[in-house]
Order: C-alpha cells, then sequence, then structure tokens
C-alpha cells in the first residue's frame, strides 16, 4: 500500500494545516504506510526544513512539483496556480495501481484528479465546502474523510451516503507534553506578570474564531487576572488591539513546537468560538484544544456542537457563545475552583489520549484497507 499526501500548500507554513499535514504523514508512516507528500514548488517565507520545523521524528519522501505561480493576480491566480500543479501530480502519478492512493484536503484537486480519471482519491474535509468542486470531489472521490461528526452529518443532508463518510478527527502528539515546565520560568520569558491570574488563548485572531468576544471578556475580568494572546501575524492589527484592549497582554506568532512550554504559564486556557459560523460551531477540530487538553490546564470555551463532540461538563467549562461577559464568568469559576478544576483537568487528559496522531493515523489505514 502506498498513498500519496497532496496538498496545495506551502510547506512549511505558520498556518496550523501545515502541522495536521505533516504529523498526520508521520503517525501513517510510523503506521507502516509506504507515503510520499507532494507540494507546490512556491517560494518559503519560512526557511528551516519542514521535518525540524514541525520537530517530525521520521523522515519520508517529500517532492515539490513545478506549479505557476501567480498570486498577484488574486482569484484567478490561484485558480491557475492550482490548475498546473495539479496537471503537474496528474503526469507523476500512478494509473490502474489499486495500492496507491492519493489523499488530498483540496477540493478543487480532488475534483481535477477524480475528473482526469484518477479513482482511489480521498478527499479529507475540515470546512464544509459545497461549491461546484466540492460537489464533485464527494461524488466521484472514493471515500471522505472528515474531522467532525458535524461534517458527516452536512454532506448526509447533501446527499452523500453516509457509508463514504469516515469521521477522523484531528490529534496531538502526547510526548511533547511529558516534560513539566516551570510556569515562573516561562511566565518570565515571555513577559507575563507572575503576580497575575493568567487566561491565556493560543490561536489567530479572526472572526469565526470568535476574536471580539474573547478580547472584550478581559473588560469584565477583576485586576488580579489577565488574558494573554499567543498568536497573531499582523503587527498592525496586534498595535491597534493592544491600544483598544488595555488589559490583553499580546505576546505575538509563537512557532508550534513551543507551544506545550508556552501553555505552561497559564493558569486557565481559553477557546472563543463563534455560533455564527459553522465551521467555527459545527465543523472544527481544533488542534489547540487537544493541545489544551494535553497540557492539564482547566479549559473554557463557548458550548458549541463541535467542541461538545469532544468535551463535556466533566472535562471543561463550557460558556454561553459569543458572550463576553460569560466567557468572563466562566475563566473566574475556573480560577476560583480550585479542586473541581483539577477533576475536570484530569477527565480532559484521559480524554485526549484517545485523540493521539497514532490513533488518527490507524483509523486513516483502516479506511485505506477496506478497498
Amino acid at each position: 500500500m502506498k498513498v500519496i499526501y497532496v496538498t496545495n500548500a506551502r510547506i512549511p507554513t505558520d498556518w496550523a494545516h501545515g502541522l495536521q499535514i505533516m504529523k498526520t504523514c508521520e503517525a501513517l508512516v510510523l503506521a507502516g504506510v509506504s507515503l510520499e507528500l507532494w507540494t507546490p514548488r512556491k517560494k518559503l517565507f519560512i526557511t528551516e526544513p519542514p521535518f525540524s520545523y514541525y520537530d517530525i521524528k521520521i523522515r519520508f519522501p517529500l517532492k515539490r512539483i513545478f506549479t505557476l505561480e501567480w498570486d498577484v493576480l488574486g482569484p484567478i491566480g490561484f485558480f491557475i496556480q492550482t490548475l498546473s500543479f495539479t496537471l503537474g501530480v496528474s503526469m507523476r502519478l500512478p494509473r490502474n495501481n489499486t495500492e496507491s492512493f492519493v489523499y488530498c484536503r483540496d477540493e478543487i484537486i480532488v475534483a481535477l484528479l477524480v475528473l482526469l480519471g484518477f479513482r482511489n482519491v480521498i478527499w479529507e474535509s475540515h470546512s464544509g465546502a459545497w461549491n461546484v468542486w466540492a460537489q464533485v470531489a464527494v461524488k466521484h472521490a472514493w471515500k471522505i474523510v472528515v474531522v467532525s461528526k458535524g461534517l458527516k452529518e452536512f454532506y448526509i443532508a447533501k446527499g452523500v451516503s453516509s457509508e463514504k463518510i469516515f469521521v477522523v478527527p484531528n490529534g496531538i502528539d502526547l510526548s511533547a507534553y511529558e516534560e513539566v515546565y516551570s510556569k515562573e520560568d516561562v511566565r518570565s520569558e515571555l513577559g507575563i506578570p507572575q503576580d497575575k491570574k493568567v487566561a491565556l488563548y493560543v490561536g489567530m485572531l479572526n472572526g469565526w474564531k470568535g476574536a471580539n468576544t474573547l478580547l472584550s471578556a478581559s473588560d469584565f475580568l477583576p485586576v488580579d487576572t489577565i488574558l494573554a494572546v499567543i498568536g497573531g501575524e499582523d503587527e498592525v492589527l496586534i498595535a491597534g488591539l493592544s491600544k483598544r484592549y488595555s488589559k490583553v497582554l499580546f505576546l505575538g506568532f509563537r512557532e508550534s513546537k513551543e507551544l506545550a512550554r508556552n501553555l505552561a504559564s497559564a493558569d486557565v486556557l481559553v477557546l472563543s468560538n463563534t455560533a455564527k459560523n459553522a465551521e467555527s460551531a459545527h465543523f472544527t477540530s481544533p488542534l489547540k484544544l487537544f493541545a489544551y487538553m494535553a497540557s492539564k490546564k482547566p479549559i473554557v470555551l463557548p458550548d458549541l456542537p463541535a467542541l461538545r463532540e469532544i468535551l463535556n461538563d466533566d472535562s471543561a467549562y463550557f460558556v454561553e457563545p459569543d458572550s463576553a461577559e460569560a466567557l468572563a464568568r466562566g475563566i473566574q469559576e475556573a480560577l476560583s475552583s480550585k479542586e473541581d478544576a483539577r477533576l475536570r483537568v484530569n477527565k480532559a487528559y484521559e480524554r485526549v489520549k484517545e485523540y493521539t496522531w497514532k490513533t488518527r493515523a490507524v483509523r486513516i489505514q483502516s479506511i485505506l484497507c477496506s478497498i
């Protein structure tokens, strides 16, 4: 059995999908799958080699396929780039080989490949795409992998057979969380005050992540508690937010391999997904949530179906979505109830053991073997 993982992403990238792709590939190789990762030959903005950047412990072939990089043309340029990359991939893929599979997150590439006659193509969907390319992909792809039950229900409602769809959530490398870090040392490195209770959020500051709710919650926290944020690459945006939200400590972007260490600085960890976006509320399988669970810290998060798939009231503090006041109350509850928080932390840690990259690879491997 051989898997060719095709992605139209720059590898490495600061975005979470790069980590998800590399860790999935690593886990499949460790599970005994012969695998190659094919990416476009695009300009890279990170000079560090991908295997060290993502702390990948085993090497596998990573091929750069020629592509026309015309990003300056906007959506048209992106489509031309995707088309040229897919054609380059198609010229290198084996045909009529039942032992080879193409695995891909990009619905445009999946659709183009099946239209070109390739059959053993698996589409991994993350966002509930239902454009013309996604409709071709779900009709002609061999199997569909989705990262949440909400996504499976979405595609079933669109008429896709449930037997074709497999739920395989994202994962976590628990070995990265075995080392115990000093909260005081990490706070000193990050510039976090030692005398404050810290609610920490890690991630992007865009709309569907509920950034406005998150930042506004700082206005309802007591003076002995601060909200710290790791993430966000737009320095101009961060500068503006810093002026508006004086009670928030913006720590900037940090590499994913520093995450376990950085989480040690917190007293409580926060998610703020919005109920106003389907991907946020129903479809997501957040990498950072698994990291939060592995870090053995109390978690405060909005009461949304996608997050309820992973945690429950015994393992986290759920609050009303899109309410800054409710989020602040949840943070205060988690900070004030030490014994209750300890019990929930332990439950969350036991739960996260079901969501390792190894478990994910085993599930994908079983799908491949079902031909």
